[in-house]
């Protein structure tokens, strides 16, 4: 770590890729929850607001695992009511 910091301009690529990372994972969940609210209401598991609950430390690590679940039942339940899926 001393390295990085002795490096020229090392402190500044570390406070430029956090904010780009921060920025990237805003997009992410505005992705998410612009996929949730493209599905229509009685089709959708979840409510879309609930992706933000992946900024909880250590919470977002289980919730990640249900979105994504929740999100594909959702996708299949739209996708059959469009008959664009049959049922299996």
């Amino acid at each position: 770590m001393r390295l990085l910091f002795s490096l020229p301009g090392g402190a500044e690529w570390i406070i430029i890729s956090v904010v780009l990372l921060i920025i990237t994972g805003i997009f992410y969940l505005i992705t998410l929850q612009a996929t949730f609210d493209a599905i229509s209401p009685e089709n959708r598991e979840m409510p879309s607001g609930n992706v933000w609950l992946l900024l909880i430390p250590l919470f977002g690590l289980y919730w990640h695992f249900v979105i994504v679940h929740k999100l594909a039942e959702s996708i299949k339940a739209e996708a059959i009511t469009k008959s664009v899926l049959t049922p299996y």
